[in-house]
């Protein structure tokens, strides 16, 4: 707001017969001087309140500021009093530890607002704003909150993790010898526990025709076990079963003879595919395919 002040200047004329001219021209001189007087005055003053309100938005701040508790870095604002952070956080916006802003170099933050000890670090006991290094277990690469929470696992011993549960359980084929370095199953097992024979597998997959069987891994009727390969063998067409290579057969198809030759018998012929001999025409007792009989 602008006060804004008018002065009008009238000459105060006192006529006095008996003083003369000379007295009321003095008076009159007297009352502008000092009408003027208050002017400067008045001027003076509506200067300086003229320079206040030209700065009044900076003056507000600095009332605010210089009214308002000035927290250092590691205290919140709570309704103008200061409060202390937890001791993980950094900066804060309240005490709770879900409450961080920003973290110190040593630790990292959460989805949920927290500041966590980097891997390879644990919280002290009581917690303090410092974390401790932690040695993981051996089963882990890296490790947080605890040695056996692991957060990343090694590869090259044949380990992987599993994010559920903070683990890193050896990959198929694989068990754990309590080393870091997972020992391998016997081939012929999908899964093992604690040892390396071919009696200790407790998983079998399909599609390698093997069926679990009292803790072994053998091969479906049709397939062989080389002696090498976690995947069957397929066995001579004429096998029944077979063992330790394809035409070598343990038992035979339908209407054929004795193992390990699987012959067809007589009045049936052999068409290079089907593991049973197919019939021959009824006249025929031996025949080479079909009617083709080569003897009755």
């Amino acid at each position: 707001m602008f006060i804004l002040y008018q002065f009008y200047f009238y000459d105060a004329r006192l006529v006095f017969l008996d003083m003369g001219y000379l007295f009321t021209a003095r008076l009159t001189i007297d009352i502008q001087n000092n009408i003027l007087s208050q002017v400067k005055r008045l001027n003076k003053y509506n200067s300086f309140f003229y320079s206040l309100m030209k700065y009044w938005p900076l003056l507000i701040l600095l009332f605010i500021y210089s009214t308002t508790p000035q927290c250092t870095s590691s205290q919140f604002n709570a309704n103008g009093v200061c409060g202390d952070c937890h001791v993980t956080c950094l900066t804060c916006f309240s005490s709770t530890s879900t409450s961080c802003l920003t973290c110190a170099s040593h630790r990292f933050k959460t989805s949920q607002n927290s500041c966590q000890c980097n891997d390879g670090l644990v919280e002290r006991n009581p917690v303090v704003d410092q974390c401790d290094t932690l040695t993981c277990n051996f089963r882990c690469k890296t490790c947080n909150i605890t040695t056996t929470t692991c957060t990343s696992c090694e590869s090259t011993h044949f380990r992987v993790l599993v994010s559920s549960s903070a683990t890193c359980p050896c990959i198929d084929k694989y068990f754990d010898n309590s080393v870091s370095t997972c020992a391998q199953c016997h081939y012929s097992c999908g899964k093992c526990t604690a040892g390396s024979t071919a009696s200790e597998c407790t998983f079998c997959a399909t599609t390698v025709f093997r069926t679990l069987t009292s803790g072994q891994c053998l091969c479906d009727a049709g397939y062989y076990d080389d002696g090498t390969n976690y995947l069957c063998a397929t066995c001579n067409y004429k096998c029944a079963t077979c063992a330790t290579s394809p035409t070598n057969c343990d038992t035979c198809g339908n209407n054929r003879g004795s193992a390990p030759a699987c012959l067809c018998s007589d009045k049936f012929y052999d068409d290079g595919l089907s593991r049973s001999c197919p019939a021959c025409h009824y006249s025929c007792k031996t025949c080479a395919v079909g009617t083709a009989c080569t003897s009755c």
